[in-house]
């Protein structure tokens, strides 16, 4: 499984060529170059490009194949054999002074597919981390070839089928405008002209992910990132071009039809501690602000940068939700709106302390990096959090709320589509290694328990839960977490997996091995009480907890734990 879009962790390869400009006239040519001034190199050879750099040894300018008369750039990600993933192939270009608000950026240059599985990529960034691009667009490398143009960040497929072994005149029209808070956005085109064929609009006004820009530079990055092994990967790049313009209208050509994207994305802290009574929990933006640490009277008891909330998993791509990443042609959570409120009272960040979820992703790639504004922690009787977000054709509706030391939670799934999957988690609970063991009702009376072993991995399963609880001995605490809501479809069973030193993390199964019905609308609801009890009777307390929570509303929940 690749990451397409989050490769910028080795962002420290990137190639940067400066241009600088002193003004602005109503068109400029800031940046061209048709290779034809470098000498050949052979592959594997670093080729004098600017200021000539290229640590993957994959960049060379040969005597174009394809273009006579002609030398082309030559990007190869060669798999080597045996030796398999090699440094992808990299080509940065960064002009100085053309990141401007109320300007077009527009970016041409011709592209080469020497074969089938080639899987050329282009991302425009500004002049903050490569980490966060403002759009780009890719060659899909299986048998579909389709361009996928990102909206907003979410990669979307045109329908556009690119050419092999044909020569493409690739122009994308960045309008830029001010955001705000430093930050530049906007929206692009990109056009497609094959060799002989019809300049089209493969997108429209797509969104341009807002993103910081203190020092002026717009950053264009060409990348080869082929997928198949024991096969050199060569695309060949010519003719390449960067102007500047005021904004004018639209352009008019034809558009192939696609997917209809909402242009505001959600923003909110990095991350967030929030204290109600004797439960603190964190909320993390990289993981797509879902719960990423749980503790009870000062002991941890959910661990942190586990994956928690609701995944997916797909055929033949892999998981995608919270902080899982599969390959970003397929996409990751996309966070469309998100609210917070403490005490009744929404909350909100000033500019510099607001991020979208796209933003706090390349925390996920290098986890050890500080985030871009430290952890703050509010206090208060209730808080609640509602984010609307999609999962590729899935819709997600979810609430948290925390208060009267209970947490709910509650999940709405929402499709149009008829979509196979191989498993849907909802509530994934990452509790802590030291928990000693576990207790599980089903709806039939059916029970599983069990204590956790600390030698080797195991794994639990149970059909139908009602609910389920874990206690550990060391602390004297528990957690029990009881279902009040499913839908009809796709099942609500028992995962309860153990990993030694790593957690005992509990997971609703929903949908396993089967397809999710086109107009799916299913909502789940859950509770999750804390309790403390000693270890002989903690079962009697689990249970008597259970039988009393059976009255549960999202909105003005009653619950009545009795004596």
């Amino acid at each position: 499984m690749t990451n397409r879009g989050l490769f910028v962790s080795v962002s420290a390869i990137a190639l940067c060529i400066s241009i600088i400009i002193t003004g602005i006239a109503d068109a400029s040519v800031v940046f061209s170059d048709d290779f034809e001034t470098h000498s050949p190199g052979a592959l594997g050879i670093s080729s004098p490009i600017g200021t000539g750099w290229n640590p993957s040894n994959s960049i060379a300018v040969v005597s174009s194949p394809v273009l006579a008369g002609s030398r082309s750039l030559q990007l190869t990600r060669d798999y080597n054999g045996a030796s398999k993933m090699q440094f992808p192939a990299l080509y940065g270009i960064a002009t100085a002074g053309s990141l401007v608000a109320g300007y077009d950026l527009t970016y041409t240059f011709n592209a080469y597919r020497s074969q089938t599985y080639c899987a050329p990529e282009v991302y425009f960034y500004a002049g903050e981390a490569h980490h966060i691009y403002l759009g780009g667009f890719y060659v899909a490398n299986e048998a579909s070839g389709n361009y996928y143009v990102f909206n907003a960040g979410l990669a979307v497929d045109t329908g556009y089928k690119s050419q092999v072994q044909k020569w493409e005149k690739i122009e994308c029209v960045l309008h830029l405008v001010d955001v705000g808070a430093g930050k530049i956005g906007g929206t692009y085109d990109v056009f497609i002209t094959p060799d002989g064929g019809t300049r089209t609009k493969i997108a429209s006004n797509y969104v341009l992910v807002a993103s910081k820009s203190p020092d002026g530079l717009a950053r264009l990055l060409i990348y080869n990132h082929p997928q198949i092994d024991d096969n050199p990967n060569i695309t060949y790049w010519d003719n390449l071009m960067i102007e500047m313009s005021p904004t004018i209208e639209a352009d008019t050509s034809q558009t192939v039809q696609v997917s209809d994207l909402p242009s505001v994305k959600a923003i909110g802290p990095a991350a967030l501690m929030v204290s109600c009574g004797d439960v603190l929990i964190r909320i993390d933006g990289p993981m797509k602000w879902t719960i990423n640490r749980v503790e009870y009277k000062g002991t941890p008891l959910w661990i942190e940068n586990s994956s928690c909330g609701t995944v997916f998993g797909f055929p033949g791509i892999g998981w995608i939700g919270t902080g899982h990443l599969a390959d970003c042609k397929d996409g990751s959570e996309d966070v469309l709106k998100l609210q917070l409120w403490l005490d009744g009272k929404e909350m909100s960040w000033l500019a510099d302390k607001s991020f979208s979820s796209k933003e706090l992703q390349l925390y996920l790639v290098e986890p050890n990096m500080p985030l871009p504004w430290p952890v703050e922690t509010v206090k208060g009787k209730e808080f609640k959090q509602h984010k609307i977000s999609r999962i590729l054709d899935f819709d997600l509706d979810c609430i948290i709320e925390l208060r009267d030391n209970r947490l709910y939670e509650q999940t709405t799934i929402s499709t149009k589509k008829q979509i196979p999957v191989t498993q849907n988690y909802n509530f994934t609970h990452a509790w802590t290694h030291t928990f000693t063991a576990f207790l599980a009702h089903a709806e039939d009376g059916k029970e599983l328990q069990d204590t956790f072993g600390n030698d080797k991995r195991k794994e639990y399963s149970l059909e139908r839960i009602v609910w389920t609880a874990q206690y550990d001995a060391n602390s004297g605490k528990g957690v029990i977490s009881y279902l009040l809501e499913k839908p009809a479809e796709g099942g609500a069973d028992l995962l309860i997996v153990n990993a030694p030193g790593v957690y005992r993390k509990f997971a609703l199964m929903c949908f396993t091995n089967k397809t999710v019905p086109a107009d799916f609308n299913g909502k789940y609801r859950m509770v999750t009480v804390f309790f403390e009890a000693p270890a002989d009777k903690w079962q009697d307390v689990a249970r008597k907890l259970a039988n009393n929570l059976n009255v549960y509303n999202i909105d003005d929940s009653v619950i009545s734990l009795g004596e």
